[in-house]
């Protein structure tokens, strides 16, 4: 059986194992049975734990061999396809012979002024003391609308 470094079965227990230290790590920290340093130890653990399989899932020398080759060849195939593509563009283009054409220049029409706008006259209203009673923020009752003037 080939050795496959994505086995479900490694990535589920990586995640509970993973999930339980961040959990034991803040329970243990807000009951107060560690410090900052405790919980950084342990959320370290969990990071570590992520870390390791990634190395674990890194290809071997041999496979980065295999994968620059592949990408040597495909910057190849594709310098090739940048090369070919301008002689394709000349064989199959026509030029289209240019005729000059007159310019002639269009004068916009005005436009007519906008009409003046005359601010409406502000009324002035009478000033209104403060209520008499003294109000605070947890009061629920409501405030008196003073009656609208006219």
């Amino acid at each position: 059986m080939p050795n496959n470094p994505n086995n479900p079965i490694t990535e589920a227990a990586l995640i509970i194992i993973s999930v339980t230290l961040i959990i034991d790590a803040t329970v243990l920290f807000i009951l107060g049975k560690i410090d900052y340093t405790g919980c950084i130890a342990i959320l370290g653990m969990a990071l570590a734990l992520w870390g390791a399989n990634s190395l674990y899932k890194a290809p071997s020398p041999s496979q980065q061999a295999q994968i620059g080759a592949q990408q040597q060849s495909l910057q190849n195939v594709i310098s090739q396809l940048m090369n070919v593509l301008p002689v394709l563009f000349q064989v199959h283009s026509h030029p289209v012979p240019t005729t000059p054409t007159p310019v002639t220049i269009v004068q916009p029409a005005p436009t007519p002024l906008p009409t003046p706008v005359v601010p409406q006259p502000v009324q002035q209203q009478a000033f209104m003391p403060p209520p008499t009673v003294a109000r605070s923020f947890g009061d629920t009752l409501n405030m008196p609308v003073p009656p609208p003037q006219q």
